[in-house]
């Protein structure tokens, strides 16, 4: 605690000022990974974030999944961020997709043109051939979260959830659940090879 306490008097000091958009991400990001997220830092480095113009996609990538995973909500930030991520939205990669999708979803950021500039290139670059059973459960559950259903998005992952079903842990099998339940998109070959990849699992998915 007393480490991190310094770190985060330094980084006010420091990255803060310094304008340099990917060591503002970084720093987000680190303290957000060791659960010290401060409020007052991270409202320091949202204030400095949004002066910078050099904003690599995976750092706005790590930058809003920082502000999600420590629950510390900033609307102007991510509404910039927002804009940032459609303007180039090719150079995203997979994982930078996912997670920025996530993020939003988990502080309830409801930005539709984000989540459908970023659902239609999923689908038409193909990145979701790519995409790990994790990232793709944890969009298909930001897409229902925020209440945004594009039927293509979901058949597209119907697709994939048969091709990779083998993989999914229970995490991704109850997350894709939830989400196509949500979406009033009761696939019943999705719900059908999800329930074929948990029969003999049920006593090792978490109550919660």
């Amino acid at each position: 605690q007393p480490l991190w306490t310094a770190l985060s008097k330094e980084a006010a000091k420091k990255i803060c000022t310094a304008g340099r958009f990917i060591d503002i991400s970084m720093t987000a990001w680190a303290f957000a990974k060791a659960g010290m997220a401060e409020r007052i830092l991270f409202g320091q480095l949202a204030t400095a974030a949004m002066t910078c113009t050099d904003l690599p996609p995976h750092t706005i990538a790590n930058l809003v999944w920082a502000f999600a995973k420590s629950h510390n909500p900033h609307p102007a930030l991510f509404d910039m961020l927002a804009i940032r991520a459609i303007e180039n939205v090719q150079e995203f990669d997979r994982q930078s997709i996912s997670n920025t999708v996530w993020a939003y979803a988990t502080l309830d950021v409801c930005h539709e043109q984000l989540f459908a500039v970023f659902g239609r290139y999923t689908i038409e670059s193909g990145a979701w051939r790519q995409f790990s059973p994790q990232m793709a459960s944890n969009l298909l559950w930001a897409y229902a979260k925020v209440q945004i259903t594009i039927t293509v998005l979901f058949d597209t992952f119907a697709e994939y959830i048969a091709m990779k079903a083998e993989e999914f842990d229970t995490q991704n099998i109850s997350n894709c659940a939830w989400a196509y339940a949500m979406a009033q998109l009761p696939s019943r070959t999705v719900f059908d090879t999800l329930w074929h990849r948990s029969r003999g699992r049920l006593q090792t998915f978490r109550l919660d």
